[in-house]
């Protein structure tokens, strides 16, 4: 497989099973699921019968979302109705849910749940034919300012000469100052003069992004934000929707990507056939694959493994590293003959650590 460096110059984005062995150093990487727990079971990665294991995942925003909950939600939503024009079914069939304030909460469900019919509501595109939507405590608008909507085709939305104009369209609060830092922000200070229909995919979409972060919208809407995008943008989308919930920001995040999912998101909306499936802390919904049987998703390879293992689920690389990590110390510890993961090396066993060589 070729290495880390090599699949990001073609553009493209490493599956999560390779990037857990990289981090865990392993000789051999795969992104089978059967193979890496192979792999890890002689590395000792495997509880012992009737032992403890550390506990699953507990998300960042957990405590976020707890303490939000007992506060007015930023929004509310009551008996939401919508069907399209010459259809017999509704689409939504009365949706009630909350959103938190300064949280991210990811809009997730298969194709045809309601998810971008639900988006475009909000976003002021469609109105609902029943029910009721409350900002703040009041009867919901979405003007400009107030709600920022990144279509999932952000071509559309680019209609000025250069990105600098792009980013300053009909804000006259942006100071040349602010305008010149979210560039830097956006890693687009060299193309400020450009055309934006010009630059690559994901340039484009953190211009409209960089857009309405620089209105500062009350609640941030995102249609699949990451569709296409390569490794390198997929982090930086990351870190401007880390960034904007750390200045207090809002998002309903529509998105397929599980990594983007639980990178990002403090809580998560399960959608299926128009309903609320499920909604809860992103740890709890999205490390449940009951969860994500019932509402027609894939169960990710790292919940498969961690099923594998006979470990709690973990919805990351990074927790699930950390996880893997301590089972093998503990092993190792007890003289079991079971090898240590070794973070950014390869995996060893005791014998070798001890000086045996390898059998």
């Amino acid at each position: 497989m070729a290495g880390a460096g090599g699949t990001h110059e073609l553009g493209l984005r490493e599956p999560q099973m390779v990037k857990l062995g990289r981090s865990l150093g392993l000789p051999q990487l795969s992104y089978q699921v059967a193979d890496m727990a192979a792999t890890l079971r002689a590395a000792g990665c495997v509880p012992a019968s009737g032992a403890g294991t550390p506990g699953g995942e507990t998300a960042d925003g957990a405590a976020r979302v707890a303490d939000a909950g007992t506060e007015t939600p930023l929004l509310l939503a009551r008996g939401l109705r919508y069907t399209y024009p010459g259809n017999d079914a509704p689409t939504l069939h009365g949706l009630d849910f909350t959103l938190p304030a300064g949280c991210i909460t990811a809009l997730m469900g298969q194709n045809g749940a309601g998810k971008s019919t639900l988006l475009n509501i909000l976003g002021g595109l469609e109105h609902a034919d029943a029910g009721e939507l409350l900002l703040d405590g009041r009867t919901f608008h979405a003007e400009p300012g107030v709600v920022g909507y990144l279509r999932q085709d952000p071509d559309l939305m680019l209609l000025a000469e250069t990105v600098r104009e792009e980013l300053s369209w009909k804000n006259k609060a942006l100071t040349p100052d602010e305008l010149d830092a979210l560039l830097r922000q956006l890693h687009l200070s060299e193309y400020g003069d450009d055309f934006p229909l010009a630059l690559s995919r994901g340039q484009r979409v953190r211009v409209v992004l960089g857009a309405m972060l620089a209105r500062k919208p009350r609640l941030l809407l995102l249609d699949e934000p990451t569709s296409g995008q390569d490794e390198q943008s997929l982090r930086e989308i990351i870190t401007l929707l880390r960034a904007f919930r750390a200045q207090g920001g809002s998002m309903l995040l529509c998105t397929h990507d599980w990594e983007l999912a639980t990178a990002v998101a403090d809580e998560v909306l399960l959608l299926q056939a128009g309903q609320v499936m499920v909604h809860g802390p992103a740890a709890e919904v999205l490390g449940n694959p009951a969860y994500l049987q019932a509402a027609g998703l894939a169960v990710p390879p790292l919940l498969q493994l961690c099923e594998a293992l006979g470990l709690p689920p973990q919805i990351s690389v990074e927790t699930l590293a950390a996880q893997l990590r301590q089972v093998a110390a503990t092993h190792a510890d007890a003289g079991a003959g079971a090898g240590t993961l070794h973070e950014g090396g390869a995996a060893t066993t005791n014998a070798e650590t001890q000086g045996g060589g390898a059998p």
